[in-house]
């Protein structure tokens, strides 16, 4: 008869720069594998102030010194950059979002406060506080706020901060509101920004723009060696004795003669064939990822705790 082992109740561990890198790579997967590009790109972080955002803030600037060359999604990172939303709904959020900043700041991170305009929104002479709805509106707007902030500093990342206990918290919620087996998966690591669906460039689109443009961050035509080996796989692919056989089994309309004739001129280097203008499809826009999903709330106080932030 074997005895129990001892159980060790540890405290929780600090977040590694390497695990987190681990948990981006998993999160974060490429939106475009077949491009190419070497332009480094800012990635946007939702900072509310709270302890796991500004945890988030922290590991995400220690990317580059952790790996230099780590790419979030597409693109290597040129800087990560806060972005704290004054939601202006109580005396004093603008100086709680101005210290916000600062303190982001200290951790070596870039901020920016945008301030939601009620007055855009709400007939004139409303107080936010007296609508109804003011949960639902204020995330609508803080959305539209994120995804156009995004938008103008050509940023197609957004971190949230959501980590393992708001995951808990969000399929418990779910279960005892009776909903069915899709909203029990809880939130997904990556999703288009919601609440923009209006708001070209921000959701589901841009992509068309950012081929047009003269320095594009996706390169996705094929370079010279590509090229080479398409020609030359389709060369292979075609058969001189089939396509005679097609010509002499019965192209004697004038459809017909009219595309010997073109095809008689393309063989013997006279005429060029027309180019093939590809179809162009909209994608793009701002992706919202959550890389803190599989870590738990502990391990993101300890980690701050561990790097004596004042704000823990």
């Amino acid at each position: 008869m074997t005895t129990i082992p001892p159980v060790l109740h540890r405290g929780a561990r600090a977040i590694t720069p390497h695990e987190f890198l681990d948990a981006l790579a998993a999160t974060c997967v490429p939106r475009f594998p077949q491009a190419r590009s070497r332009a480094q790109r800012p990635i946007a972080l939702a900072i509310s102030g709270g302890v796991d955002s500004m945890a988030l803030a922290y590991l995400c600037s220690k990317i580059r010194q952790t790996d230099q060359w780590f790419k979030v999604v597409d693109h290597s990172i040129s800087s990560p950059c806060g972005v704290i939303v004054n939601h202006d709904l109580r005396e004093g959020s603008a100086i709680e979002a101005d210290n916000v900043a600062v303190a982001t700041r200290k951790l070596g991170v870039k901020s920016h406060v945008v301030r939601i305009r009620w007055d855009e929104v709400l007939p004139e002479g409303t107080k936010p506080n007296d609508v109804p709805n003011i949960e639902t509106l204020a995330r609508y707007l803080r959305y539209r706020r994120l995804g156009t902030f995004c938008k103008v500093g050509q940023m197609a990342t957004l971190f949230t901060a959501h980590h393992e206990d708001d995951q808990y918290e969000t399929v418990m919620m779910r279960l005892l509101s009776g909903h069915g087996y899709r909203g029990l998966q809880g939130m997904r690591p990556a999703v288009d920004i919601p609440e923009c669906y209006d708001l070209h460039g921000v959701y589901q689109s841009g992509f068309v723009d950012d081929q047009r443009s003269r320095d594009p961050f996706y390169n996705i035509a094929p370079n010279a060696r590509e090229r080479k080996k398409l020609k030359r796989s389709l060369r292979n692919e075609v058969d001189p004795a089939v396509i005679a056989r097609e010509i002499e089994a019965g192209l004697t309309t004038d459809l017909g003669t009219a595309y010997l004739d073109d095809y008689d001129g393309i063989a013997t280097g006279s005429k060029r064939a027309p180019r093939l203008v590809p179809l162009e499809l909209e994608d793009g826009g701002v992706m919202v990822y959550r890389p803190l999903l599989s870590f738990s709330k502990d391990r993101l106080i300890a980690h701050l705790s561990r790097e004596q932030d004042p704000l823990v």
